[in-house]
C-alpha cells in the first residue's frame, strides 16, 4: 500500500482505503466587537492544536476527482 493509506475493516465483505491527514495549527483566541476592540482573549494568547481528517475512497464513484469523501474530522486535545 502507498505510504499514509490504511486499510480499514468495516464489517463483513467491506474493506476501504483510508487516508489520514494530520494538521498542526497555531490558534489565536481573540473575539472582537464591531469597532475592532478585543472583548475576549488576547492577540498574544497563542495556543497550539492538532486536527485530524480521515478520508476514504467511495468504491461506487468512478470519477477519480470525486472518489474521496470525508469519513472523520476532528480536533485532538493537546
Amino acid at each position: 500500500w502507498p505510504r499514509g493509506v490504511v486499510t480499514v475493516w468495516l464489517g463483513p465483505f467491506v474493506c476501504a482505503q483510508v487516508l489520514v491527514l494530520v494538521f498542526h495549527v497555531s490558534l489565536v483566541l481573540a473575539v472582537r466587537d464591531g469597532t475592532g476592540a478585543i472583548i475576549e482573549g488576547s492577540e498574544d494568547d497563542v495556543n497550539r492544536g492538532m486536527w485530524v481528517a480521515a478520508v476514504r475512497r467511495n468504491p461506487n464513484e468512478f470519477d477519480p476527482q470525486l472518489a474521496w469523501e470525508v469519513h472523520e474530522f476532528g480536533q485532538i486535545p493537546t
